[in-house]
């Protein structure tokens, strides 16, 4: 309200509905960068209120996109799709970066442990494998509320000698050398920079064939989707993963060229149309 800038953009649920409120006269846009699966019939009520005061929306997959037309009652006029970009110095080596497992093909999570992301349902495949643990080493990056429960449920499941928690660190992408492929057993995903970091590595991943997932992983070229959401369906995948090395690395060789020609920053300058800044300003 003092400072009455040319323009704002709004990412979070909360910023989205005060932006609306407070800022008069303001251009305004919207960056959803999720699929809010949370949303009751209140929270979309206020969505589509605040939407009414925005100019445009910045949708980061097709996914979100489909879900503002669809759940949110945007007109498809006012909606952009700018994909995400990866910034290659976040990929510079990381000191002290935790090595792989010697002797294993090793995976790496990187997600925050909460519901969605499902890390719950990876340990049970990785329990119901057979002998595939003993073949693979699994590396989480990340925190979250659910970690004390899934460090419990390794000692359960006795995978001990499987799983290892690398706790929150930064540059992720830089601390993921001589890893091997990438597990993302989220439900739900708008566009994950976990994948998209992963794959720019050359790590492909096993995830679900849901929403964003499949803008940005082609099944068996550039990583393996999977069709359902179970356990058994997952440790599936994974022994796919563990038990083809040279299509894993073929895959990852994929995996890296492709993200780096569509998901650079790069890349996402030029998907920005110049129009849309004018539009704003205006």
């Amino acid at each position: 309200r003092h400072i009455n800038p040319r323009g704002v953009e709004a990412l979070m649920f909360t910023a989205h509905l005060a932006t609306a409120l407070c800022a008069g006269k303001t251009p305004l846009v919207s960056s959803p960068r999720e699929k809010c699966l949370w949303r009751k019939n209140r929270h979309l009520f206020l969505k589509k209120t605040a939407n009414q005061r925005f100019r445009l929306h910045l949708a980061n997959s097709q996914a979100v996109a489909d879900d503002l037309i669809h759940r949110e009652g945007v007109p498809p006029a006012q909606i952009r799709l700018v994909s995400n970009g990866l910034d290659p110095e976040d990929f510079l080596p990381a000191p002290g970066a935790l090595p792989p497992v010697p002797d294993r093909v090793n995976a790496v999570v990187i997600a925050a442990f909460k519901p969605v992301k499902q890390h719950s349902l990876l340990l049970e495949a990785l329990a119901c494998s057979g002998n595939l643990a003993s073949k693979l080493a699994v590396t989480f990056f990340g925190e979250g509320p659910l970690r004390s429960s899934l460090e419990d449920q390794v000692r359960r499941l006795d995978l001990g000698g499987v799983v290892r928690f690398a706790g929150s660190v930064d540059r992720i992408p830089g601390r993921l050398g001589g890893y091997d492929f990438a597990i993302h057993p989220s439900r739900s995903e708008a566009m994950s920079n976990a994948i998209l970091e992963a794959m720019a590595c050359g790590l492909p991943p096993v995830a679900f064939g849901s929403d964003g997932n499949m803008e940005c992983i082609e099944d068996g070229i550039t990583g393996i989707l999977l069709n359902s959401q179970s356990a058994p369906t997952m440790a599936a995948g994974l022994s796919r993963m563990v038990e083809d090395a040279e299509g894993r690395r073929r895959m990852g060789r994929e995996a890296r060229r492709i993200v780096w020609e569509k998901f650079s920053l790069a890349a996402m300058a030029t998907v920005i149309p110049r129009e849309m800044a004018t539009s704003v300003a205006e």
